[in-house]
């Protein structure tokens, strides 16, 4: 549990798994399994890792896959 960054209350973040589908050039590419934090109390979310799930999505838009996992590489 983490502050959270937009309202600044104290250990109500929670780490995540979630779903999404993302547009780019009209085409759609479904991610599960994306972590992210989000805040109990006023909603705010947002991506732990962005730079690994653009990389991601670049991939999947060149190979024209549809729905990918995300992992991360380490």
């Amino acid at each position: 549990m983490n502050i959270c960054p937009k309202c600044n209350q104290n250990g109500s973040t929670e780490e995540i798994k979630i779903e999404r589908t993302h547009k780019m050039f009209n085409f759609e590419i479904l991610v599960k399994n994306i972590p992210a934090t989000i805040c109990n109390k006023c909603g705010y979310a947002e991506y732990l890792h962005p730079k690994q799930l653009d990389f991601q999505l670049r991939d999947a838009y060149r190979t024209r896959t549809n729905c990918i996992t995300f992992k991360l590489d380490k």
